[in-house]
């Protein structure tokens, strides 16, 4: 399971907070679902000819899985035309699943206002986070349904076989 989490550059507590999460998930839970988390970081720093946010952009769209936003304070560009690569994406495809978490704040930027904005005219929902310990406990409690709507899936394709058959050759092509 590929997660990429984004956010402002300025949240590395938080990001580092969530990849703590998410490992200590991956590894401990009994259901052998492995979680990859990725951020800006994990990906190469050298100069491209198309720019470095098009590689990040080009995952979101084809290889996330899941995509967490973090909010807090304020938020840049690059995160806002994320979260639009995000949204058209899971609208098209149904994938990547989109998980956004913000920390109220009394001066809410116009940025982060856009975000919500756009999430409420989406029909959708955003959780809020008092702080970094509230921010793990619910990536926490969203990864274990995370895993155990995973394994319930597995389930049934194991006990299908055709269906393996069909996911490896989707997966081949």
């Amino acid at each position: 399971v590929k997660v990429f989490i984004a956010g402002s550059k300025s949240l590395t507590i938080e990001r580092d907070a969530i990849r703590s999460v998410l490992q200590i998930l991956s590894n401990n839970n009994s259901k052998n679902v492995l979680i990859r988390t990725y951020t800006y970081e994990e990906f190469d720093t050298s100069l491209s000819p198309e720019g470095r946010q098009e590689e990040y952009n080009r995952f979101i769209k084809n290889e996330a899985d899941y995509v967490i936003f973090v909010l807090d304070g304020t938020i840049g560009g690059i995160t806002l035309e994320e979260f639009d690569i995000a949204w058209k994406a899971f609208i098209s495809k149904k994938k990547p699943s989109i998980y956004v978490y913000h920390k109220p704040t009394n001066n809410i930027s116009k940025e982060i206002q856009e975000v919500i904005d756009k999430i409420n005219q989406y029909g959708q929902y955003y959780t809020e986070y008092s702080d970094v310990e509230n921010l793990k406990l619910k990536i926490e409690n969203s990864f274990h349904h995370v895993i155990g709507n995973l394994d319930a899936l597995f389930r049934r394709l194991k006990s299908k076989h055709w269906l393996w058959i069909v996911a490896i050759l989707s997966a081949i092509m």
